[in-house]
């Protein structure tokens, strides 16, 4: 009996951590149409994006070397991000294969998984911006194509940074499941703090040049990206 009531408190602890989880990214992303390309710090980098591009491309001999290196600084640090996420994969799966009860091998297991997706996802990041300093230095690739790699890096991004802050709480669901909403819940407050700019509630449109604004949107579109 105490054995099924423990297995509903972990089935429901998970599915409000994702609900809750999923709801926040949902208000983001409702918010961002509101309040325009500037609200969370991840749309602003739409435009960053295709103003550093042209700035690295007006002059490639002067500011090339510029380009990449930061665009090595980026790799360097999702290679780390990629390594680290694989470690911790590896150990947990290494620690799910002993002899352990079934409830907390599927526990590790769906952590093993989201952080087995952290580290794909690095590493098409690292892919891309690899190609992307390839694509600096090629006249015959149009800036168009580098943004959307951006952009599709991005997207990777994205979707790595939240698998290894969802793990956080998948941590503590291993250790008492009950904690585990009360853990997104903190997790959720602290990324609406990093991903919401100054601009946010504010309509500061007219802030993007048009060009930047019309071709970020048509490229964000295509991509899904949102927010970092």
């Amino acid at each position: 009996m105490m054995d099924g009531f423990w297995l509903l408190i972990d089935a429901l602890s998970l599915l409000v951590s994702v609900a809750m989880f999923a709801l926040y990214h949902w208000y983001i992303r409702d918010a961002l149409k509101k309040n325009g390309p500037l609200a969370t710090t991840g749309s602003a980098m739409i435009s960053a994006y295709s103003q550093w591009t042209d700035v690295i491309l007006s002059d490639p001999v002067k500011y090339g070397i510029i380009g990449l290196q930061t665009l090595r600084n980026h790799q360097q640090g999702s290679q780390l991000l990629a390594s680290t996420s694989c470690l911790l994969a590896l150990s947990v799966m290494g620690y799910a294969s002993a002899d352990i009860a079934t409830e907390r091998r599927i526990k590790l297991s769906l952590l093993a998984c989201a952080l087995l997706s952290a580290f794909f996802c690095y590493m098409s990041v690292l892919r891309l911006l690899i190609q992307i300093s390839y694509f600096l230095q090629a006249e015959a690739i149009p800036k168009s194509l580098i943004l959307e790699h951006f952009h599709k890096a991005a997207v990777y991004y994205k979707v790595a940074n939240r698998s290894l802050y969802f793990a956080m709480p998948m941590g503590i669901w291993i250790i008492l499941s009950p904690a585990m909403p009360v853990v997104t819940l903190l997790l959720v407050v602290a990324l609406y703090h990093t991903d919401v700019t100054v601009f946010y509630g504010q309509d500061h449109v007219a802030a993007v040049p048009g060009d930047v604004q019309g071709e970020g949107a048509a490229i964000t579109s295509r991509c899904g990206v949102h927010q970092a």
